[in-house]
Parts: structure tokens; C-alpha cells; sequence
């Protein structure tokens, strides 16, 4: 058989030939190194899938998933210069956006219900939110469980002086937990399956799942975004990708993550939406960070009293190159 083509005659081999040599002879694309921190909850479900399905490596990426106590540690290494890529949840990056301006946010993962639980010990009496009145209750320094727990001590009818707040990093937190000296933490993820572990039949987690909404934004550095764009396009459309499998095959998704992650399935289950995940920007995030904003403020966590500009803290170009659509920020 052959084929006619531009007026000349080429033999099928020959033409496979020049297609080979054609696509061996085409630039391949770099791979692209990144380090994405995060810590270990169902919030980063689809960070987890796209390694495992490999959608990292087919978007060219050498992403290696670095594993962080706590989102507010993915930020300060971002700033740090160890991570190129932060996942956190909107409290800490608000509150550098007091003091440094050279970061931006360019997608988020998921927005969602609140899913920070309040860890207690059910054998000294806390049974609800109202009994932490006169307790000791430890709280991520510079984090959002902080945040969280004031707003349902709020809910509760509690006076946020009326319970001794201590703040410190998880392990802290877990290990003074563990010998007594906290009556409750605030906690979240694989930091709720070890309070569980540590006082077993005697610990209460107390959620309100409605407190606040939950954003995980992804945030790397200005100066890297404007060097390296297409990388930052690449690692959004692996997550959509992700994305994608996860809303099809939701039940598989829960075990990849649940397996990959050491998290409790019993405990993850009840906290499970496969329909709050999706790489986007919407506009509510500007009100969530205004409110977080004012109430850093308020509480003297904040440096300044001169309130930030949320719409300076975003880069929109990464995922309005991927799918404009996603982005229903105005500005």
C-alpha cells in the first residue's frame, strides 16, 4: 500500500519513519521540580490522587509532597525558601499578608465545611462545648484551629475568658495532652486519630461543622509564578485531573486517601464530601479573609491594624490559562 500525498508517493514504512523521526526530533518538555507542603487531612484528597494515579508525572512535574505538623509550617517554609508551594488553610496565609507581600495564592482545592474538632477528655467531665468553661484548652499558635475555637465558644454561649487558652505546635499540644496538663486541643486530620489513640474510650470530639468555612489555598512565591508560569498551569491541571476521578469514582478516592494518609476511615467517613473538592477561586474567600483579617486584629494576633488587600494576595493567571471559568472573583 501507499500513499499520495502533496504529489509524491510515500511508502507506508517511510512515512512511519519520518513520523518517528519527526516526534524523536521535537523538543521534549523539562521536567519540572516542585515541593508542595501540606499537612495529612481529606482536605489535600487531591494532592494524594494525583500522585497515586500519577498525574504529577504526566503533566511533566517531579513534585515531591512534603508532609507538615500543620498548614501554618507549610507557610513559614514557603517564605522560608523550602517549599515552592504551600497548602494551608486561609488563616495563616491572611495573617503574613499583614507583614509580607511577596506571596500570592493561586487556586484552592477545596472549600468546604469546618472539619477542626475540639479533642476533650470525656473521663473529666466534657461532654459539650459548654463544659470547657474553667478548662485548659490548647490551640495551634498562628492557626486556624485558634479561630475556630473562639467562634464556637461563641456558639456556645462561652466568654473566650473564661477558658485558659494555651497556644503551641501540635506535638506540644498532643503531648501535654497525653500527660494531662491540656483538658482539650483544637485539632484536625491524623492529629484527631492520635488524640483518640492517647486516652482511648475516654476522649469526646466536639465539631461544628457550620462554625466556618474551610478554604485550602495553594500559595507560592510572586517572584516564581512570573518565572515559571506553565509549571504552576501543569500542576492545576493534574489536580483537575485528580479532581475529575475523584467526583467519578468517590468511595475508591476515600480509601486511596484514607490508606495513603494513616487516617481513620470510621473517623474520616462522617467528614467525607467528594463534592466540595474542585481547583477554582471564588469570590466568598474575599469576605472569609476580610473576616479572619479583622478578627486577628481585634485579638492583637495581627501586627498592624492596617487591614491587607485581599485581591493583592491572588494570582489569577495560573487558573484563568487553565479553565477561566474556575475564577468568579471580581475585580
Amino acid at each position: 500500500m501507499r500513499i499520495r500525498h502533496d504529489g509524491l508517493t510515500i511508502g507506508v514504512a517511510a512515512l512511519a519513519a519520518l513520523i518517528a523521526l519527526s516526534s524523536a526530533c521535537a523538543p521534549a518538555r523539562p521536567v519540572a521540580t516542585l515541593k508542595l507542603g501540606h499537612a495529612h487531612s481529606l482536605k489535600v484528597a487531591l494532592d494524594a490522587i494525583a500522585a497515586e494515579r500519577g498525574y504529577f508525572a504526566k503533566e511533566g512535574l517531579e513534585l515531591e509532597l512534603v508532609e507538615v505538623p500543620a498548614g501554618n509550617v507549610a507557610v513559614e517554609m514557603l517564605l522560608s525558601g523550602e517549599l515552592d508551594v504551600a497548602e494551608a488553610m486561609l488563616y495563616p496565609m491572611v495573617l503574613k499578608a499583614f507583614a509580607r507581600d511577596d506571596f500570592r495564592i493561586f487556586a484552592t482545592e477545596t472549600v468546604s465545611r469546618n472539619d477542626n474538632v475540639i479533642a476533650a477528655r470525656r473521663d473529666l467531665g466534657i461532654e459539650t462545648i459548654e463544659d470547657l468553661k474553667g478548662r485548659r484548652v490548647g490551640v495551634l499558635k498562628g492557626g486556624n484551629p485558634g479561630f475556630v475555637l473562639e467562634l464556637m465558644l461563641l456558639e456556645g454561649g462561652i466568654a473566650v475568658g473564661d477558658v485558659d487558652i494555651f497556644a503551641s505546635d501540635m506535638d506540644t499540644l498532643l503531648a501535654m495532652y497525653v500527660e494531662g496538663t491540656l483538658d482539650a486541643f483544637s485539632c484536625f486530620g491524623t492529629w484527631v486519630d492520635k488524640a483518640e489513640a492517647a486516652h482511648p474510650g475516654r476522649t469526646v470530639v466536639l465539631i461544628d461543622e457550620d462554625v466556618v468555612r474551610i478554604a485550602m489555598p495553594l500559595a507560592a512565591m510572586a517572584e516564581d509564578l512570573e518565572k515559571r508560569p506553565d509549571v504552576y498551569v501543569r500542576l492545576l491541571r493534574a489536580l483537575a485531573r485528580a479532581e475529575a476521578w475523584l467526583k467519578n469514582n468517590p468511595d475508591e478516592a476515600f480509601e486511596l486517601v484514607t490508606g495513603r494518609y494513616g487516617l481513620d476511615p470510621a473517623v474520616s467517613r462522617p467528614l467525607w464530601y467528594p463534592d466540595v473538592f474542585g481547583v477554582r477561586l471564588d469570590q466568598a474567600l474575599i469576605r472569609d479573609m476580610e473576616n479572619m483579617a479583622r478578627w486577628q486584629v481585634e485579638t492583637g494576633l495581627a501586627p498592624s491594624e492596617a487591614m491587607p488587600d485581599a485581591l493583592a494576595l491572588f494570582d489569577f493567571r495560573p487558573l484563568e490559562k487553565l479553565d477561566p471559568k474556575r475564577v468568579t472573583i471580581i475585580r
